[in-house]
């Protein structure tokens, strides 16, 4: 809250990269960014997912992995549904090795059942098409297809 209401000129939260940056929007994400990680140092479970995307993405402060996985990891510990998604998200590019994959596939899971839409969205396309993470499998897709229904009509839980 007092990140995106001190901060009302950038209309794109910082959390959120776009083409279109400006030095001054630039400017206002860096302090955006800094009042979040303020934010996320106290607990604030929400401010952590952002701080963890911004990391991840690299804007508006460098790429840094292993301090998104911390923030992510401390965030899911507190309950966060969204964490597991992005911890799922930086197995999966971390490496092209089977167990980071396999933990990867395990946190989207873990999202899945929790109802984050992500998690669930990411699982039906996976074993829809098949991908590094799974083999093609229409009938896992479609269960997760279910779970998609099922969030969507329960707000978030199935």
């Amino acid at each position: 809250w007092i990140g995106e209401n001190s901060l009302f000129i950038a209309s794109i939260p910082f959390y959120q990269t776009s083409s279109f940056i400006n030095d001054k929007v630039l400017q206002e994400h860096i302090k955006q960014y800094e009042t979040y990680l303020e934010c996320a140092k106290r607990g604030d479970d929400d401010a952590m997912i952002k701080i963890a995307v911004a990391l991840m993405n690299g804007y508006p402060i460098k790429k840094d992995i292993d301090t998104a996985l911390s923030f992510l990891l401390k965030a899911d510990e507190l309950g966060n549904l969204k964490a597991s998604y992005y911890i799922g998200q930086i197995y999966e590019e971390k490496d092209n090795t089977k167990e980071s994959k396999q933990l990867s596939l395990s946190w989207y899971e873990k999202g899945a059942r929790q109802g984050d839409a992500l998690a669930i969205s990411h699982l039906y396309t996976s074993y829809l098409h098949g991908d590094s993470l799974v083999n093609k499998n229409i009938k896992k897709a479609n269960r997760y297809m279910c779970f998609t229904r099922a969030t969507t009509k329960n707000y978030g839980r199935f």
